[in-house]
């Protein structure tokens, strides 16, 4: 009997080693469950609860050990006072979590607005993108056609464009015979033209014969150039000042014997641009 009373306060000892123990692991699983806010708290109330009915057991038993029944209740105040101490530290740092989540949903809130401003913006300059897109498109086009528009305008023009032809006996008429035939003299105007450009011009006489074929005589001053990506050759050349103003020119070119019947096609050309064309029949 004796040694039953003296195992009690071991046991008694051990029984409250291991709840100061649960106690203190309990606590530390308070702190790190904090964050699920009210529900963490609901289950420490009832944890709570249920160590003090425990502990309630316990003290009834304890009431047969008289000498350590003052250390008993002293014991049970003081874990009291501590639990309680933590219940209101948890609380506390549960309200401190829910303000600062309440702080976090107004900084998101204000996020989402200013993601949402931004996105609009967004869509805004890439709208507003697009239609500088399309005014630089319109205003290309507008400038390739105003360009197209200027060259034409500062080409030069051959105007009144007069073909006759000179006998073997160097007379000069309006029809002829093949026969008669021996050179063919062509005027013209090259009109004035503030567009243009001043300086020195290239006016190149391009003859066609009767039979489509190109008349020209390398020895005799004829060349070729380019149009439209094809090599032509002209009959005769002359090199000008341009200021601008109204030009009368006139070739005489010598058929050297390529005097068919038909008609011959006669074009000017200022470089490689085109100014004007005409034709004349030999009978």
């Amino acid at each position: 009997m004796i040694q039953k009373k003296k195992e009690k306060p071991f046991l008694v000892l051990s029984i409250l080693f291991v709840l100061l123990l649960t106690l203190l692991i309990y606590t530390n699983s308070l702190r790190e469950t904090v964050k699920h806010k009210s529900l963490a708290l609901d289950s420490t109330h009832q944890e709570l609860a249920t160590l003090t009915q425990l502990f309630n057991a316990q003290t009834l038993e304890k009431e047969a050990l008289r000498n350590d029944l003052s250390t008993l209740e002293s014991t049970k105040k003081e874990l009291e006072i501590a639990t309680k101490q933590k219940i209101n530290e948890l609380k506390d740092i549960l309200v401190g979590h829910r303000e600062l989540l309440i702080e976090k949903d107004s900084i998101i809130d204000a996020l989402e607005a200013m993601s949402e401003e931004l996105f609009v913006a967004n869509t805004q300059l890439k709208q507003e993108k697009n239609t500088l897109y399309d005014s630089i498109k319109v205003i290309k086009k507008e400038k390739t056609a105003l360009k197209e528009k200027l060259l034409h305008l500062a080409q030069c023009k051959a105007e009144n464009i007069r073909v006759s032809a000179i006998t073997k006996m160097g007379t000069e008429k309006k029809t002829i015979k093949a026969n008669q035939l021996a050179k063919i003299k062509v005027a013209f105007e090259i009109a004035a033209n503030e567009w243009a450009a001043a300086g020195q011009r290239n006016i190149r006489l391009y003859i066609i014969d009767p039979w489509g074929d190109e008349i020209f005589n390398v020895l005799e001053g004829s060349g070729s150039f380019v149009y439209k990506g094809r090599e032509k050759f002209y009959a005769a050349q002359q090199e000008i000042n341009y200021d601008n103003t109204c030009h009368r020119i006139s070739f005489v070119y010598d058929l050297a014997g390529q005097n068919e019947k038909g008609v011959y096609t006669i074009t000017i050309y200022e470089d490689s641009e085109l100014m004007g064309s005409a034709t004349f029949i030999v009978e």
